[in-house]
């Protein structure tokens, strides 16, 4: 095991710790469970919102976009909304965006756009079971109120996935992370640069559950307030981590400006928590405020 700092913010409660917390949403594999979820009333995404092809683009017109916008299982896809586009669903646990492909998938939020859910499980952004390179680049306001509901949710995808975000985003409930990515295939990498509030136990505002993935970069620029227990300013989670030998390093940068504040008891401005014998190099290079 290797730690190196390189700088360190002007406060600093981090942690780095053996003992997991938290959980991945699971999947419904019980043919029970999966026999419950048909019974259940439906989500009213609205399929192809914006057009087919492999470019498509989101404007204003389709303003409120209140069934949300979905792609599900396309071939390779580009998505651009548009500064103007407001997407506000209206159906509790509908997601803003969705997305499932079989091919690549970038995703540009422009500046000026903005989605708003409600509703348990009903993220900002969903981008799941791509099997190849995921980007997700967002200049979006998001709010979301329930809980489960990040703002931006990538996970169990096959490959690469980058997150940019220069928007604020506002979560509102228990495990609602402003950034989460989980159980992906390959490097992951998030660059947070806008303002970010989540208002939740154990909602962070960037968080990685690292089960397969081959490395792991975050760099923080903008603002992170948490409010509740256990809600990290970032949290890497190391969940089965020796399943992924020989595992892969983990960066984490905080720049000069940037600032990590959380006020409640068991919430850590950077925590690291690793469960098992193959435990990653890592480096933190951090400067800001962090308290």
């Amino acid at each position: 095991m290797r730690w190196a700092i390189c700088r360190q913010a002007s406060v600093s409660p981090i942690a780095l710790v053996q003992r997991p917390q938290g959980r991945i949403r699971p999947a419904l594999l019980a043919s029970t469970a999966i026999a419950l979820a048909l019974l259940a009333a439906p989500l009213s995404f609205a399929a192809d919102e914006c057009g087919t092809g492999a470019t498509v683009t989101c404007t204003s017109a389709g303003n409120p976009y209140a069934s949300g916008i979905a792609y599900d299982s396309v071939p390779d896809l580009t998505l651009i909304v548009e500064s103007g586009a407001a997407i506000a669903t209206v159906s509790p646990g509908t997601d803003g965006i969705f997305i499932t492909s079989s091919g690549s998938v970038d995703l540009t939020m422009q500046q000026g756009s903005s989605i708003s859910t409600s509703g348990d499980d009903a993220d900002g952004i969903e981008l799941i079971y791509s099997s190849a390179p995921v980007s997700i680049n967002s200049s979006a306001t998001i709010t979301t109120q329930g809980s489960r509901a990040s703002g931006i949710y990538a996970a169990y995808n096959s490959a690469e996935v980058s997150v940019g975000s220069a928007g604020a985003i506002t979560t509102w409930g228990d495990d609602a992370h402003a950034i989460y990515l989980g159980a992906n295939y390959g490097s992951v990498s998030v660059d947070s640069a806008g303002a970010i509030i989540t208002y939740g136990p154990s909602a962070s505002g960037v968080r990685v559950n690292a089960i397969h993935e081959t490395g792991i970069s975050i760099t923080h620029s903008g603002a992170i307030a948490t409010s509740e227990t256990s809600a990290h300013g970032i949290y890497v989670l190391g969940v089965d981590w020796p399943a992924n030998v020989p595992g892969a390093d983990v960066s984490i940068t905080t720049a000069e400006g940037s600032a990590i504040a959380i006020s409640e008891f068991n919430a850590n401005g950077i925590r690291i928590n690793n469960n098992g014998t193959t435990i990653r190099d890592v480096t933190l290079d951090l400067a800001g405020v962090i308290q």
